[in-house]
């Protein structure tokens, strides 16, 4: 392997500063898209707190995807953790997770403007297919011990229950 190419392959540390960026922007893409209440003239400012509770379905979908995309960088990272080296189809697994998180925002909008069956289902899909990449990224490294520091804490797929996030991992023990 060239010198170039091998640099290339060890360099994982940009993969993962570039994800963070990209879950970074589309947390802050959720809040933008909650609109601040206008009172209606002549009304009291007194309206206000009936005016923001008329807006809860759009504060739940910022808290939901809030915690759903912070799952998936938690998740994310500790995938990467184990992950040496890369390659091309690493890299573009990868974008294609980012991708779909990215668009998670949008699905949110979606889903708290209609959300009726089909918001319902354009919002889960969304999530669906985003989980389904996360899970190849935690696949890859697995199947082939090229990437991989070490060993890995656990088996794909018959322990992946242990890969939660909301577990505490074996350092906080």
């Amino acid at each position: 392997m060239s010198g170039l190419l091998s640099r290339e392959t060890e360099e994982t540390e940009r993969l993962v500063t570039f994800s963070d960026g990209v879950f970074a922007i589309a947390i802050t893409l959720l809040v933008l898209d909650i609109s601040v209440p206008t009172v209606p003239a002549g009304e009291p400012a007194s309206v206000l707190p009936a005016l923001v509770f008329e807006q809860w379905h759009e504060l739940f979908g910022y808290v939901f995807s809030f915690l759903v995309i912070g799952s998936y960088w938690v998740l994310h990272r500790r995938v990467f953790v184990y992950i040496e080296k890369s390659d091309k189809r690493l890299v573009w697994l990868n974008l294609l997770f980012l991708l779909f998180v990215a668009f998670v925002p949008y699905a949110t909008s979606l889903f708290t403007a209609y959300p009726d069956r089909f918001g319902v289902m354009f919002y889960a899909g969304t999530l669906a297919a985003t989980g389904f990449l996360l899970a190849g990224l935690w696949a890859t490294p697995h199947g082939h011990a090229s990437y991989r520091k070490g060993s890995l804490p656990v088996r794909w797929p018959s322990e992946l229950r242990d890969f939660s996030c909301l577990r505490p991992s074996s350092s906080s023990r």
